[in-house]
């Protein structure tokens, strides 16, 4: 690599060429990279310039520094989430890989439906709550999570611990049941407020989950949007004859 291209400067080249050896198995999870000489040798620049690529990698939470040991592959569990039954929260998706998922409350208030862009997918006749949360797990930031309640399913549910399970809470303080959900995912890409709250580059791949719940009588009680980083979670289906 002997010089700048495209306005792409020397260590963003050389991180995005070591971030492709990771996600290839290249360099495998718990594998210690070569040391800064060798890649500074391999790439024919300063050991600043391996640095400078190398914090990129850190601060992506790629890697790991030890002192006097090296710096290693950070063993990334992926997520996987089958829609084969009805599995509505981050709870489910981390008990696969044994953690304790999280939650930080970003904002709450209160939406008219006529006043909005959900009234014309979601047909909410009245106000409703809106609940803007991060999921962690692991103290990762995985997911983006925007919830819409009507008013008239949770009345007062500003005043609930909004943090742990909202299909919890609607159940055990509403006798709200969710028995059907409608779920449509595209793909979209990280902006830079998606970017800060996630800490991935501003462009990276993302999955927007869409769903649409639905109580015993048909009736509408939530519909809410999940953005998914998409270096963390693969999503299956599984299709079988009825007879």
């Amino acid at each position: 690599m002997s010089k700048k291209k495209s306005g792409i400067s020397i260590y963003r080249q050389i991180a995005d060429i070591l971030i492709l050896r990771i996600k290839q198995g290249a360099y495998k999870p718990g594998e210690r990279l070569p040391s800064d000489r060798d890649l500074s040798d391999e790439f024919g620049h300063n050991r600043h310039t391996v640095r400078r690529a190398l914090d990129i990698l850190e601060g992506e939470k790629l890697i790991t520094r030890q002192r006097g040991r090296g710096t290693f592959v950070v063993d990334m569990p992926h997520v996987q989430g089958k829609r084969t039954s009805l599995r509505l929260g981050l709870v489910d998706l981390a008990k696969e890989i044994g953690e304790r998922p999280k939650a930080t409350l970003l904002d709450t208030y209160i939406q008219s439906a006529e006043k909005d862009g959900v009234s014309h997918k979601i047909p909410f006749k009245d106000e409703y709550y809106v609940v803007h949360r991060l999921r962690l797990v692991a103290d990762d930031p995985l997911i983006i999570e925007t919830i819409h309640i009507p008013i008239s399913t949770a009345p007062d549910l500003l005043k609930h611990d909004l943090v742990s399970s909202l299909r919890e809470l609607l159940l055990v303080a509403y006798g709200i049941q969710i028995v059907r959900v409608d779920i449509s995912i595209e793909s979209i890409i990280s902006d830079a407020y998606m970017s800060r709250l996630l800490e991935i580059p501003i462009g990276a791949p993302l999955i927007l989950e869409k769903r649409v719940a639905y109580t015993a009588d048909d009736t509408i009680c939530e519909y809410s949007e999940h953005i998914y980083r998409g270096d963390r979670f693969t999503f299956s289906q599984e299709f079988h004859k009825q007879s």
